[in-house]
């Protein structure tokens, strides 16, 4: 798990991410400019922890990462995060609330239409119609479970557009 330094000894750090850094192997970390920690496993990417111990942001293949084996990590004069790979290296502005979500994140073909519906995201592609998972937990990526999006029972063909109509469900 996580600890923190007090001057005199290691102390347990409670976090929401003890459970997945134990499990795909914790294996480098580095504090981030804006406070945050940045965190890299060698089975399941990186994690990004706030002060508090609560998780920010999941840095894995199904966030677009080419690898999930994360073996070092540098945080540039910009504030960028460098983390090294087991294939290359990539930077990641991870102070930015930016997400990328393709098809390792449940989202297949091209997308042609984004629409909040009912308080649900929907996007239309050229192979159906997906919804938001807004629910998906650090233990659900634990499990494998890293699908953000799910597929729209029924609609498995190119959709070119979505309308919300007034409280229709």
């Amino acid at each position: 798990g996580l600890f923190v330094y007090d001057g005199i000894n290691p102390v347990p750090f409670k976090s929401d991410v003890n459970e997945y850094v134990i499990t795909h192997q914790l294996y480098a970390g580095t504090k981030l400019p804006n406070g945050n920690y940045a965190i890299a496993t060698i089975r399941k990417g990186g994690v990004v922890v706030s002060p508090d111990g609560n998780l920010v942001s999941i840095l894995n293949r199904s966030m677009g990462l080419r690898d999930d084996n994360v073996y070092s990590l540098f945080v540039d004069e910009q504030d960028g995060l460098w983390m090294g790979l087991g294939n290359g290296v990539v930077r990641v502005e991870a102070s930015s609330p930016v997400s990328v979500f393709n098809d390792a994140s449940g989202l297949k073909g091209s997308v042609e239409s984004i629409i909040r519906h009912l308080g649900v995201l929907y996007v239309a592609t050229h192979q159906g119609v997906y919804c938001f998972n807004e629910k998906i937990k650090i233990s659900d990526v634990e499990k494998g479970e890293t699908e953000y999006f799910d597929e729209v029972e029924g609609i498995r063909t190119q959709v070119w557009g979505l309308v919300s109509a007034d409280n229709i469900p």
